[in-house]
């Protein structure tokens, strides 16, 4: 079924895939899962990109913080007012 524009005035509720090689629009889109179309390709959400488990992203944290678990790679400047010791007296090099 191919349908081109739907304005529904309450809710729109699908059972079953949504597949769109297009744009689709809306105030609220409730999802448990976003799978990416194409193989490889990761999904990109409001310019952040999430692939294969990692989140790549451009920018600033504002208003939270950013918890890292493994590497990560600043291709800029890194400005923290405090940096604590991950494991008792192991201290910070």
């Amino acid at each position: 079924m191919v349908v081109n524009a739907i304005n529904p005035t309450t809710t729109l509720t699908i059972g079953g895939n949504l597949t769109s090689t297009g744009t689709v629009t809306g105030l609220v889109l409730s999802s448990d899962t976003v799978s990416e179309q194409s193989a490889g390709a990761g999904v990109t959400v409001d310019g952040v990109l999430l692939k294969d488990g990692a989140v790549t992203a451009t920018g600033l944290v504002t208003g939270g913080s950013a918890a890292i678990t493994g590497a990560a790679d600043v291709g800029g400047i890194l400005t923290v007012d405090t940096i604590n010791e991950s494991s008792t007296n192991a201290g910070v090099t």
